[in-house]
């Protein structure tokens, strides 16, 4: 399966959430399985991880400094200014945005993450769990809204920190170089068409 397709799934599988969850960070394990209460539970971070979970691309179930934190990832080389992505394109359905918050004892003050959903320029949307239910989210709207709350912390705001992926781009073979008029091969000499490598004419 290409990486496109398992990230359409782990997609799928996070819009089973939406409205439906409640937050509790105790119970953010019954995330896809009902509590004795009949209720499903998660919050930010669960909520992700066991959509890539319940996909079959787990991860771990992380929180957010984890997921910033954790080895299996890696951070996306996006350009960020003033708490958004200034180059949409390269980011891909499934990516992590990690957002700071107010505890300063974790990594880069990271307090809440949210997952890419579907891309579409500047209309694309991302979904989470916050407080309330899982819910989609305009991305653009939603990275200026965080970085307009201000903090008591040395960040001052609550913006987009880094962006996290963990299923990378599938690798595209490089296409053997062409071999292009006279080369000489064991001994022989042949002609090849530069547009075509093929040969066209040995030795005469």
């Amino acid at each position: 399966m290409k990486a496109d397709e398992k990230r359409q799934a782990v997609a799928r599988k996070y819009d089973e959430l939406i409205g439906r969850n409640h937050y509790s960070q105790p119970l953010r394990d019954y995330c896809y399985r009902k509590h004795s209460d009949g209720n499903y539970y998660s919050d930010c971070s669960s909520s992700i991880c066991y959509a890539y979970k319940e996909a079959g691309y787990g991860f771990g179930i992380l929180n957010t400094a984890g997921i910033y934190q954790s080895a299996r990832l890696v951070t996306v080389d996006v350009p960020i200014r003033d708490g958004q992505v200034r180059d949409i394109g390269l980011l891909r359905v499934g990516d992590m945005l990690e957002f700071a918050g107010t505890d300063e004892s974790r990594p880069q003050t990271i307090g809440h993450v949210e997952m890419v959903h579907t891309l579409d320029g500047e209309d694309t949307i991302i979904c989470g769990h916050g407080s309330g239910r899982p819910s989609y989210k305009n991305m653009v709207s939603y990275c200026t809204q965080r970085q307009n709350t201000k903090t008591s912390t040395k960040r001052g705001n609550k913006g987009l920190v880094c962006v996290r992926r963990y299923l990378l781009d599938d690798v595209v073979p490089e296409e053997p170089a062409r071999k292009s008029g006279w080369q000489e091969e064991d001994g022989v000499w042949r002609f090849y068409l530069g547009d075509t490598g093929q040969c066209v004419r040995n030795a005469w």
